[in-house]
């Protein structure tokens, strides 16, 4: 699972800087604080992955209060 921060161009595009790696490999967890940006790539399948959350994030993308970045070119940025 990676981690990335959030940075703001010049020209005010928004994209995403790889902070760091963690591989989770079975049995094992791994915790993000709200706000925190992270992937849920699988390197290997196949994988079953839960996730809990103290919000309802349908309702929350719903509301437009998420952002989903894509990959273009090896950088994430906001579509």
């Amino acid at each position: 699972m990676g981690t990335y921060g959030r940075v703001v161009n010049a020209d005010g595009t928004v994209r995403l800087v790889k902070r760091g790696s963690t591989r989770v490999r079975a049995g094992q967890v791994q915790v993000y604080l709200p706000g925190d940006i992270h992937d849920t790539r699988c390197i290997a399948g196949p994988a079953l992955l839960f996730r809990f959350t103290e919000r309802d994030l349908k309702k929350e993308d719903r509301a437009h209060k998420l952002t989903r970045f894509v990959e273009r070119n090896g950088v994430w940025v906001a579509p």
